[in-house]
């Protein structure tokens, strides 16, 4: 009887889940690309101001960024909300209490019991989503890697004169 119900559940959570890691594996490269930009104004900058000036001028601009990013976020909750009735102080005060307040005991068990019964559904959809994007994933991987290995010319320069 409630097996079309429960079937139909699945669907829609490996759905979901499917839809959210692609959208991951499609905002990497964005990322990246967005890291070489600034790496490449980093190194603009200190070739026209040098390296004390290009680095403030970076923590500004990422300063400003930031701000206006954080203004759009607190401005879109107010905006969605405008039109509904201002909740009581009493109320109001206690969702900041209840925001900050760590989980209970019964709470945590709730939530790892969903995470164990989704685990099934979203472990197969994640395998197939990194078997299908293998290249892509491979590609990041390696990039990574060789980001991440120290140059030559600092392995040198760390090295103690003789």
């Amino acid at each position: 009887m409630f097996a079309a119900l429960i079937n139909r559940a699945q669907a829609t959570v490996d759905n979901a889940i499917g839809q959210v890691f692609n959208r991951a594996l499609i905002a990497i490269p964005f990322i990246l690309a967005g890291a070489f930009a600034t790496a490449a104004l980093a190194f603009r900058l200190v070739r026209e101001f040098g390296p004390e000036t290009a680095n403030l001028m970076l923590a500004g601009l990422f300063l400003v960024v930031g701000l206006l990013s954080a203004a759009v976020f607190r401005a879109r909750p107010a905006a969605a909300t405008a039109g509904e009735e201002p909740l009581p102080e009493a109320l109001a005060g206690s969702e900041d209490a209840t925001a900050s307040k760590p989980l209970d005991a019964p709470d945590r068990e709730l939530l790892m019991a969903a995470f164990t019964s989704a685990a099934p559904i979203a472990v197969p959809a994640l395998l197939r989503t990194i078997i299908r994007n293998l290249p892509l994933v491979l590609a990041i991987l390696s990039a990574l890697f060789v980001l991440t290995r120290p140059s030559e010319q600092s392995a040198e320069a760390d090295a103690p004169a003789s």
